[in-house]
């Protein structure tokens, strides 16, 4: 089998962009996950922070670095 054979297999055809896959970025991924573990604690930090597996701060650094509104 050919590398571009294998590759093609392994990972689809190249031509087609993570876009037309329906792949998420990290961010994109970050962001969803957030907002579920917010969604499931009802918006309290706490929960969703030790859900997350990360502190306080750091899920506020992250609620104000993608801009997702919160309840302070």
């Amino acid at each position: 089998m050919r590398k571009e054979d294998f590759m093609k297999q392994m990972f689809g055809d190249n031509n087609r962009t993570d876009k037309d896959r329906g792949a998420l970025n990290l961010k994109e991924m970050e962001i969803a996950m957030i907002r579920k573990a917010l969604a499931k604690h009802n918006h309290s930090i706490s929960p969703t922070a030790k859900a997350l597996g990360i502190t306080r701060s750091a899920l506020y650094r992250r609620l104000e670095k993608y801009n997702i509104p919160y309840e302070s």
